[in-house]
């Protein structure tokens, strides 16, 4: 099943064990390599530092709340070796700048669609003044595949990218599941 990013950022997340409120989906660390999902950070506390809890140990996603067993699930980013690399590079998919391999400015990225269980992104939702003035586009949804690359600075895309171009797409909360 396909879900918003947006619809998730700022949802409380509960564990089933004691009902306590463990804090807020703040982001979410994506592997820039494949993709893959690692881990969803919390917005901390007064006087705590950064958690994150992986996607394998989310029990429930819905709209009012991420749902998970205990706090128990609750880890430092630097207990697991990739979310700690991926934090500290600065990769982040949220307002990130979007850019063709030829270097043509596409764009930012808003919000992006990840495959609940694949645990992988599978879109990324683009607005900016170059697509608008030169499409007439509101957006531009661009699918994983054409991802070539991730960094701090940039994803770059295909240059063939524009060709998937959608007109006023106004993104659902979550997007049906497909079968290839």
């Amino acid at each position: 099943m396909l879900k918003l990013a947006s619809t998730i950022i700022g949802l409380p997340i509960k564990n089933i064990r004691d009902g306590l409120n463990l804090g807020e989906v703040r982001d979410f660390v994506v592997d820039p390599v494949d993709g893959e999902i690692l881990a969803i950070s919390l917005k901390p506390h007064l006087f705590s530092s950064l958690k994150i809890i992986s996607l394998i140990d989310i029990r429930e996603i819905n709209p009012e709340m991420v749902i998970v067993d205990s706090s128990d699930v609750l880890s430092e980013p630097e207990e697991v070796i990739r979310v700690k690399e991926v934090l500290g590079s600065g990769i982040k998919i949220l307002k990130n700048k979007v850019v063709t391999e030829s270097g043509q400015k596409l764009g930012e990225v808003y919000d992006f669609t990840f495959d609940l269980i694949e645990k992988e992104l599978s879109r990324i939702y683009v607005k900016g003044n170059f697509i608008k003035e030169l499409l007439s586009l509101s957006e531009l949804i661009i699918p994983k595949e054409k991802i070539i690359k991730i960094t701090p600075k940039a994803i770059y895309v295909e240059d063939g990218v524009i060709g998937v171009k959608e007109k006023e797409v106004k993104a659902p909360l979550t997007v049906p599941e497909t079968n290839p």
